[in-house]
């Protein structure tokens, strides 16, 4: 009986969650610094710290790393590349959860040490909900991922109106260059069943039940 009743609600529950869709994807194309793609809301215009610089010609963004203190502080703002996301178009019932980030990075460092990534997700101003994620890559190119979003407050998704911001930056204390690519944003739009339909499915299955067992 358990089992009938499980399975029942297991498939209303998966039908309601979409595949996971890019929010948004900076490709920096002749040197833009705005979305190239952008769904279920609007992406601002990238922003950079000091240490970056457009590259019109590669179409990419161009790091120059050094070896002073600054660059060996990873919350310095001039490490940072940031843009808003604001959530937008969902139906009523439905929100936004954040899937996963992506960074494509070649690194040319002076020597042979790695640069240690990191990102920061925050919803609002609320410092709570700031993720980092710092990693020695193992090699000098390839594509940087979010690999562990999970938020505290904001589990339940987010709705319409709500703004995020994505920050990504990196630390280093060598000198060289560092380019960053095909930014990222991934996420999935939820329906979440109202408490009576999940009543109603839960009735559903049990009157199924009864009736197997006359």
């Amino acid at each position: 009986m358990k089992t009938i009743l499980s399975l029942a609600v297991t498939s209303v529950i998966a039908t309601a969650t979409s595949k996971a869709a890019t929010l948004a994807l900076f490709e920096f194309t002749g040197g833009s610094l705005d979305a190239t793609t952008q769904n279920h809301g609007t992406a601002s215009a990238i922003s950079f710290g000091g240490f970056w610089a457009t590259d019109a010609v590669n179409g990419n963004l161009v790091k120059t790393l050094g070896s002073n203190a600054a660059h060996r502080d990873q919350t310095n703002a001039n490490h940072f590349v940031s843009f808003n996301f604001t959530v937008s178009g969902l139906s009523a019932g439905e929100v936004l959860v954040i899937d996963n980030a992506f960074v494509d990075y070649v690194e040319s460092p002076a020597s042979g040490n790695s640069i240690r990534h990191c990102y920061f997700l925050d919803y609002g101003s609320a410092t709570e909900d700031v993720i980092v994620n710092n990693a020695d890559p193992a090699s000098a190119s390839g594509n940087f991922e979010l690999q562990t979003y999970s938020p505290s407050y904001q589990s339940a998704g987010y709705s319409n109106g709500d703004t995020l911001t994505f920050i990504y930056s990196s630390r280093e204390n060598i000198g060289g260059t560092m380019t960053a690519d095909n930014f990222q944003l991934v996420g999935s739009v939820v329906a979440v069943p109202e408490p009576s339909s999940t009543a109603l499915l839960g009735l559903g299955g049990l009157a199924l039940i009864m009736r197997r067992r006359k």
